[in-house]
């Protein structure tokens, strides 16, 4: 098969690599991206090895998982956190591997779980793609919209690295919840809100009342996001709800799992109540500049920002919760500054009063963000703002 196959991979913009036939072993030096001579190599000698994919630039989503009913819902939680993909391979069910396209390149890692594993396969690892499986001795199946001999590799959705850290943050969280799919251990101490919605005292995951908490992250969504359409804010909504629910337990405890469509139903029918005029969004004045001359923010210098607040969380210079109100305050940006109270921001990213509070201090203390909040006064609604300083040399062109 490698001799037929692989250069048609090359064309795709994959990695081949031959497998030995039987099994997951690749042949020796096949951790870096081969030349063409190298597979002329191969092709000679290991004609009729199985197939596979090194990753780097693709990434593959590895759910190593053995309950059907587990898999299904961890599959379901990848598509609303990175969205569809049309490569999904299965080799023995219900385990399965699904493919993206990665906007820089990460690491891989690994999760493990009472009722199986997660990997990132990410650089340095690779994935039988075409072959026979060592257990069941059946060949792989490509079961999405292709396979990786008619499908290139920029027909794959891209995905950032933000992206992969709150996916493997929603796993984490779903930890303790995989081994049982009603009420996971550790869950026996709950409280509920004024609103009605019960939440892990542990993991801080809404178990009940989910149905009133994903209209109110539309709501959030589409307060957010002027002029977007229902699909942009469904997409929004559906991450927000996805990264703090309990997602394991299907709705009403029966079997039929939360989805984006949920999602999308919920925000078809505030936008219908907008355009009947029943509801209207509370609009800032176009092009106001924050106090201190702030501008609304490029997206070039957002993206700029919102990475270089990902490194510094990844090398441990901020915690996630300093990321992650960074990161909110940033999403919250309107005429170039964010004026969420504390309380705002902690009920968005369901985090104590404190814990913003000690959050936005640090991101001041490390010059990251400004405020223009007066000596004396309260911060109930005092601008935020990203550093000028920070944004400048972001994005002055580097030295070569």
């Amino acid at each position: 098969m490698f001799s037929r196959r692989a250069f048609t991979l090359v064309e795709n913009g994959y990695s081949p690599i031959p497998i030995k036939p039987g099994t997951k072993i690749p042949v020796p030096g096949w951790t870096t991206p081969a030349s063409s001579q190298v597979i002329e190599r191969w092709s000679r000698d290991y004609p009729e090895y199985g197939i596979g994919i090194l990753c780097g630039t693709i990434v593959a989503v590895d759910i190593d998982v053995q309950s059907a009913g587990h898999a299904t819902r961890l599959n379901a939680m990848t598509i609303a956190m990175l969205g569809p993909t049309p490569l999904v391979r299965i080799g023995q069910r219900p385990k399965s591997i699904m493919l993206y396209r990665m906007s820089e390149s990460i690491q891989s890692s690994s999760i493990k779980l009472p009722v199986g594993g997660i990997d990132v396969l990410a650089k340095g690892r690779q994935f039988v793609a075409f072959g026979k499986h060592p257990v069941t001795g059946q060949p792989y199946e490509w079961v999405g919209d292709g396979d990786p001999f008619d499908t290139t590799t920029d027909r794959l959705p891209c995905v950032t690295p933000v992206q992969i850290v709150e996916l493997k943050d929603q796993w984490l969280r779903l930890f303790p919840a995989a081994s049982n799919p009603t009420r996971a251990p550790g869950e026996s101490s709950t409280s509920r809100d004024r609103e009605g919605v019960e939440r892990c005292c542990r993991t801080g995951l809404v178990l009940d009342g989910r149905d009133g908490h994903l209209r109110d992250c539309v709501w959030k969504a589409w307060r957010t996001l002027l002029g977007a359409d229902a699909q942009e804010i469904a997409d929004v909504a559906w991450r927000d709800f996805a990264a703090t629910t309990n997602l394991v337990r299907p709705k009403r405890d029966g079997s039929e799992p939360w989805q984006h469509g949920d999602a999308l139903q919920k925000a078809k029918l505030l936008i219908r109540r907008e355009q009947a005029g029943a509801v209207r969004r509370i609009q800032r004045a176009r092009g106001k500049a924050a106090p201190g001359g702030q501008e609304d923010l490029a997206p070039e210098a957002r993206e700029g920002f919102a990475a270089h607040i990902l490194r510094l969380h990844e090398a441990g210079r901020l915690s996630r919760n300093e990321w992650r109100v960074s990161d909110y305050m940033l999403s919250r940006l309107q005429g170039g500054h964010c004026v969420d109270s504390v309380d705002y921001i902690a009920r968005g990213l369901q985090l104590s009063r404190a814990t913003v509070h000690r959050a936005r201090r640090k991101l001041l203390v490390l010059r990251l963000w400004m405020t223009a909040r007066q000596r004396g006064t309260r911060d109930a609604t005092a601008p935020y703002f990203p550093d000028q300083e920070k944004l400048r040399e972001l994005l002055s062109p580097q030295p070569i």
